[in-house]
């Protein structure tokens, strides 16, 4: 058994948060490892079970979408980490942590509208900001018409305002 450089690199990195096997190769990659070196740091890793990408995958997963982010920006974040993640994994994490769509975007908006005064219609300029933020989290113009109309119903500003 032959402990590399690599190896005690990645047991470092991994005693400090998770990482997916992309981005621990990268890393290797970054402080210049041999190749074989690297990947035989990795499958050690994987071997002993420091390194488990279906856990980070859900970490990963839970920590974006309480950042707001829709199931739709979930699989492609994911993606861009080299993760495979269905549409039906998404939703079971979701539904595992008791995260609906709808709540997140309330909960978006909610946060976004603090300092509005119930009562008073937005400005259109502040809406469209708004609506820019939340869509710019993956989620849909619909939803967001719809949950928006929803949190300004107390005013007597008609939800329709689209």
């Amino acid at each position: 058994f032959m402990t590399n450089k690599a190896y005690l690199y990645c047991l470092r990195l991994l005693g400090g948060q998770e990482y997916s096997v992309a981005k621990l190769r990268t890393k290797l990659k970054l402080k210049e490892f041999p190749e074989e070196e690297r990947e035989e740091a990795l499958k050690m890793v994987v071997e002993k079970g420091y390194l488990n990408e279906e856990r980070y995958t859900e970490l990963k997963l839970k920590s974006l979408a309480l950042k707001g982010k829709s199931s739709r920006l979930l699989g492609s974040a994911l993606s861009e980490e080299g993760l495979k993640v269905s549409e039906g994994q998404i939703h079971n994490v979701l539904d595992e942590k008791g995260i609906s769509e709808e709540e997140q975007l309330r909960e978006l908006l909610r946060k976004k509208l603090r300092n509005h005064t119930p009562g008073e219609p937005l400005d259109p300029a502040q809406r469209t900001k708004i609506i820019r933020f939340a869509l710019s989290r993956g989620h849909s113009y619909a939803n967001i018409k719809k949950i928006l109309g929803l949190e300004l119903e107390s005013t007597d500003e008609s939800p329709d305002f689209f």
